[in-house]
């Protein structure tokens, strides 16, 4: 192998690798809120994944019920890192 593919192939790794690193400190997207119990006016906001914290449901709350929210349960899932916020619009 040459010097000069041997740099492109570290250059195209470090890229690659900076990429990912830069997506897990931004995390991804919220995704919008899920009715679950219209009766109740229950709505539930994931935030999976190591780059999402519990934050992220509450923004998602937040964008889903501007007047505010009661959160009803929350249920986090070390295992396979994942988040559930459970509220009700007020």
């Amino acid at each position: 192998m040459s010097m000069s593919t041997f740099i492109k192939i570290v250059v195209f790794l470090c890229t690659t690798f900076f990429a990912g690193c830069a997506q897990l400190t931004h995390g991804q997207a919220p995704e919008p809120a899920k009715v679950i119990d219209p009766a109740q006016n229950l709505m539930m906001a994931e935030c999976n994944g190591y780059a999402n914290e519990f934050d992220v449901c509450y923004r998602t709350a937040q964008q889903a019920c501007p007047a505010g929210y009661t959160v009803v349960q929350w249920v986090q899932n070390y295992g396979s890192v994942s988040r559930q916020l459970i509220f009700k619009c007020k």
